[in-house]
Formats: C-alpha cells, sequence, structure tokens
C-alpha cells in the first residue's frame, strides 16, 4: 500500500439530509486512511448543513467543512478542488457511498498514471444491487465511464491544467473528464466496482424540467472544446470519438423523446444532427455503423438505428416511434 498517497475526497452537498450520515460513514470508514474529507454544502435548505457540521467537529483531523450560497453542483466541486491538499483528488456524489476497500483498492493499482477508472453499482435506497458496470481493458473503456466518480485523478493534473467544471446541472461530469483525458495519456482502468451509486428519484437526473432546459448543441460544444483544442488526441481517438458523438447523439434523443412532442423533437432532431454534420464534416468523419464490444447491446442497437434510420431517410418514422413510447405529454 502506498501509505504517503494523501487523497481528498470532494463531496458538495445539497439537500440530502436523509442520505448523508451514511455517505460520511463510507468515508470514514475507509481502511485507506491517508484522506482528508472535504464537505460543501451548497445552501441547502433542509438539515445537511448541521450533520455535517457534527461530522466535522467528531472527526476535525479528517473532515474540513465549508458552506456558501447556492451556486450548483458544478462550482460546488470547483471550490472542493481549490482545497484539495492531496496529491490525487476523488468526487463522491453526497447520496452515494463507497465500500471500505474503494479508496486503497484505487491507489493500490494507480502506479504512475494520471487517472484510474473503475466502476460501479446501482443500488436502491436499502442497498439492493440493481446492476454491476465494470470497465475493461480496451481503449473504448475509459469512455465507457465518464461521470466523475469512481476515480481517482491526479490533482496537479486538474490545477495544472486549470481545469473546471461548467455552469451545466447536467453533463458538466463528461465535460470535466473528457477535458482531463485530453490532458493526459496516462489512463488505467481497473475491473473493480466499489462505488455505490444510489438511485436517488429527487435527483436532477431524474428531472423532466432539467430534460426540457438541457441545451444538448451547447452540451456537445462544451464536449468538443477540449477536443478540438488538441490536434494530437483527436487524430489519435479518431474512431472512439466518432463513436462518443453517435452515443451522445443518441442518448439525448432517447432523453428528449420523453419530454417534448413530435413537432418540437423533430425541430430538436433537425438542430442537433445539423450540429453533428457540420462537426463530421469539419474532422473528416463520417456518420457510418458503428460498434464498442465494451458497451451495453442496447446502446450498440440504439446507435445504429438511428445511423440506419438517416442513411435510409427514415427518421421521421424513427422519431415517431419514440414519441409512441415514450412521450408521456406535458407535464403540468
Amino acid at each position: 500500500m502506498k501509505k504517503n498517497i494523501k487523497v481528498s475526497i470532494i463531496v458538495p452537498v445539497y439537500n440530502v439530509e436523509k442520505f448523508i450520515d451514511n455517505c460520511i460513514q463510507s468515508l470514514i470508514n475507509q481502511t485507506y486512511q491517508n484522506i482528508e474529507i472535504i464537505l460543501l454544502n451548497d445552501g441547502s435548505k433542509d438539515n445537511s448543513l448541521e450533520k455535517i457540521k457534527e461530522w466535522e467537529k467528531k472527526y476535525p483531523k479528517k473532515i474540513k467543512c465549508e458552506s456558501h450560497k447556492n451556486i450548483g453542483v458544478g462550482m460546488t466541486r470547483n471550490k472542493g478542488i481549490d482545497l484539495a491538499t492531496g496529491e490525487y483528488l476523488t468526487f463522491v456524489d453526497s447520496d452515494d457511498y463507497l465500500d471500505n476497500d474503494f479508496i486503497e483498492t484505487l491507489v493500490n493499482n494507480i502506479d504512475d498514471c494520471d487517472i484510474i477508472v473503475s466502476g460501479y453499482k446501482r443500488v436502491t435506497e436499502d442497498g439492493k444491487i440493481q446492476f454491476e458496470r465494470l470497465v475493461g481493458k480496451t481503449p473504448w473503456a475509459p469512455y465507457r465511464q465518464l461521470v466523475i466518480w469512481a476515480k481517482l485523478y491526479k490533482t496537479s493534473l486538474i490545477k495544472r491544467n486549470n481545469i473546471k467544471f461548467n455552469h451545466l446541472k447536467t453533463a458538466e461530469d463528461v465535460i470535466f473528464t473528457l477535458t482531463t483525458y485530453s490532458h493526459t495519456k496516462k489512463i488505467k482502468t481497473i475491473k473493480y466496482a466499489g462505488y455505490n451509486n444510489v438511485e436517488n428519484f429527487s435527483s436532477v437526473t431524474h428531472d423532466d424540467k432539467v430534460r426540457l432546459e438541457n441545451n444538448v448543441v451547447e452540451i456537445l460544444t462544451l464536449v468538443s472544446k477540449p477536443i478540438d483544442n488538441d490536434i494530437e488526441y483527436k487524430e489519435r481517438n479518431k474512431k472512439l470519438l466518432n463513436y462518443l458523438y453517435l452515443k451522445f447523439f443518441t442518448v439525448y434523443l432517447l432523453d428528449k423523446a420523453k419530454v417534448l412532442d413530435i413537432k418540437e423533437l423533430k425541430a430538436y432532431n433537425q438542430e442537433v444532427t445539423e450540429y453533428i454534420e457540420k462537426k463530421y464534416k469539419e474532422n473528416n468523419w463520417k456518420i457510418s455503423f458503428c460498434y464498442q464490444k465494451d458497451e451495453p447491446f442496447f446502446v450498440n442497437l440504439s446507435i445504429n438505428i438511428v445511423v440506419l434510420c438517416k442513411k435510409l431517410k427514415l427518421t421521421n418514422i424513427l422519431l415517431w416511434f419514440l414519441n409512441k413510447v415514450y412521450y408521456k405529454g406535458k407535464k403540468k
């Protein structure tokens, strides 16, 4: 065990009094003890602040507690990065928790890499495992896991390159992770899942209002920024990035189908299609059938159905089908 490596654990906290004790207890229980826990209250309106202050009083040498008015999860994580003093850092959502050996396992396997990527478990509130997602050893594997958690990042990589989270409510973690990937080749994956992602139905990922507000062209533009800024990185990862854009396009199409009527869905599809086509033309890429063995069958299938419908000029039929299957009408 590399006991000399200090790890900073950054936890943004917002209205999670139901979950926060379990989260912090899992951090305190880590078998790897050279850690600092940075708890950042983002203007919670419940008892979250009082709870994290109690933990800080109990473990003053290990826990740092900071509070500010509500600025959003991304900006809150930026504050955590500024406060981090560990050689490596990791992010934990305040409604999630870690297996006791999570930090120890990642530290023991990181070698001289800048980033180590592990898998995770999706669990119910009572701890029942819904599924376990592991990452493989293929070149695509790090891109299979673009959420910011279940990883260790070298702190100097982030601070030296001034990598920050943006203002978005969703996809801010994907953009952050892709930016870190574009600044290093020293990325390692490990077939281990010690991060527990709790299915919290009050989170923004389940919020139809956020789905409506998501500006996908803006998200894709921000995703493209670190990619376009490094020609060598873009060329080296051409096939991976080609698949990545098509995956984004497909995932957001399915997401928007839940909240847009057919007329709105067609307008949305046209806008994003024009963006994707322009992006592919700029890079001399082709929108073509693709496959990544690390991805679930449904993801590969969905992407290729979208591509097939475009090639056969059947996209309107596909949109009609998605509307019938997913759209439940406007929320009152």
